[in-house]
């Protein structure tokens, strides 16, 4: 059995790391520097569409923060869509119910909540918006796909804690994926 650990950073990019998280990447780092060499680090960012940070914006970021080109290697970095489930998220949806529903989604191999069965969504999520659907996002669940086999356990640092890290938790929890989160390498 793999026991490796590994590392999940959500959105440490220009666009979301600013001025209020004041040495925010430097203890990312520090904590980076106390993993073994075979940890995996996988860190998921928003495009450019999204955000206007390119990879190489997000890697100059990273180097301007202490990191070296051999930790920008060695890093999975992975593109990700942005506020792929926070319609349900932001409209007091609980996490139980996102998760069963993404559960149900992935059981019928279906990517959008709304081509599920309105009965079927109905008896899921009777409280839910019904103009904002949940969405799988390709770039997360390949990603989630691929950390299964890398590592036993995650840890996940980043942000926003209520937004895009949650989200990614969600999606976590939703693929059975054991985690815990860092909450001192939050933001």
């Amino acid at each position: 059995m793999n026991t490796v650990e590994g590392l999940l950073l959500v959105d440490l990019q220009p666009a979301y790391v600013g001025r209020r998280n004041v040495g925010l990447m430097e203890r990312v780092l520090e904590h980076i520097n106390t993993l073994p060499p075979e940890a995996p680090l996988m860190a998921m960012y928003v495009h450019d569409e999204l955000s206007t940070d390119l990879l190489e914006d997000v890697h100059q970021f990273w180097l301007d923060h202490g990191a070296d080109e051999d930790l920008i290697n060695r890093i999975q970095w992975v593109e990700k869509d942005y506020a792929f489930l926070r319609g349900w998220m932001d409209n007091g949806v609980d996490d139980e119910t996102i998760i069963g529903v993404l559960q149900t989604m992935q059981g019928l191999r279906k990517k959008d909540s709304r081509d599920l069965d309105d009965a079927i969504l109905e008896e899921l999520a009777p409280h839910r918006p019904r103009y904002d659907p949940l969405i799988a996002s390709d770039y997360v669940y390949d990603a989630v796909r691929t950390m299964k086999h890398q590592a036993s356990k995650w840890f996940t640092c980043g942000g926003g804690l209520q937004e895009c890290l949650k989200e990614v938790e969600l999606v976590l929890d939703a693929q059975k994926v054991d985690y815990a989160q860092l909450a001192h390498l939050t933001y």
